[in-house]
């Protein structure tokens, strides 16, 4: 049986949460869609009570960083999203001009962060940086600065929604060069209104190796196709159901089995 909680509303609900899951509802491992802040709250929850818990949504690389071994991620975390993107956009052209777009986003913050780390040992042009607060839907501003800089790709780090108020600026502007992101699910209709390319992390190869069959169910029972972090998601689910078949439903089981489970990049 799946248990579901929402940690939407004050901060601290994620720990509010847990707690009842585990303690109320004896949930034997948790399953997190969750941000960072909330993700670390859970996990301080699962460690004392030892129940796993699985996070599919944060990249904040601070949740694996100390090594627990109760907590588990399907999503790659903000310095491999980082070093993913700037070996795309620096791999052989190391003097190449890249305009950061990033928000105060805690989640966000941690990819841009490690991206401009890197950014700055790759390229002799420090990076331009435009930062803005969540939920802004003016990016005139970041046109205009775009239009006085030598830059030739864009790297962007916030919602997708932010994402196209700032193509949208971006065209009126007459601004066509290459913007990058993080994993992200992009608005195929994005692509109409925007002359330049736009590009986004995707995973190689899937845990679950019927992507297009859950794509297809999910289309068909809620009438839209899932968001890339659905699909981390549903990894998160398959790889608990596969570590209770494989070796019981006791907590300490499905730990083992999930700490030692060989699954795809």
């Amino acid at each position: 049986q799946i248990v579901v909680k929402s940690v939407d509303g004050n901060w601290g609900a994620g720990s509010k949460q847990a707690v009842s899951l585990i303690y109320e509802h004896r949930t034997i491992a948790l399953l997190g869609f969750v941000d960072g802040r909330s993700a670390h709250l859970i996990e301080q929850v699962c460690t004392k009570a030892e129940i796993p818990f699985i996070s599919t949504l944060s990249p904040d690389p601070s949740l694996s960083r100390i090594n627990i071994p109760w907590f588990f991620s399907t999503l790659p975390h903000a310095d491999q999203q980082a070093a993913a993107l700037a070996k795309h956009l620096y791999t052989g052209e190391s003097k190449r001009n890249i305009f950061i777009v990033t928000s105060d986003d805690y989640d966000q913050r941690f990819i841009s962060r490690s991206f401009i780390d890197i950014a700055a040992g790759n390229s002799q042009n420090k990076p331009e940086i435009y930062r803005y607060a969540t939920g802004q839907d003016d990016f005139s501003g970041a046109a205009s600065y775009i239009t006085e800089t030598n830059a030739e790709a864009i790297a962007f780090f916030g919602t997708p929604e932010e994402l196209e108020s700032l193509v949208e600026q971006l065209t009126l502007a007459n601004i066509d060069i290459p913007v990058h992101t993080p994993v992200m699910n992009l608005n195929p209709n994005l692509s109409e209104r925007y002359s330049g390319p736009l590009y986004t992390l995707r995973p190689g190869n899937p845990t679950h190796q019927d992507t297009d069959a859950f794509k297809a169910r999910f289309l068909e029972r809620y009438g839209y196709m899932p968001a890339i972090q659905t699909t981390y998601l549903y990894d998160g689910l398959q790889l608990l159901f596969r570590a209770i078949q494989k070796n019981g439903d006791e907590s300490d089981q499905v730990r083992e089995t999930l700490s030692n489970m060989s699954v795809p990049a």
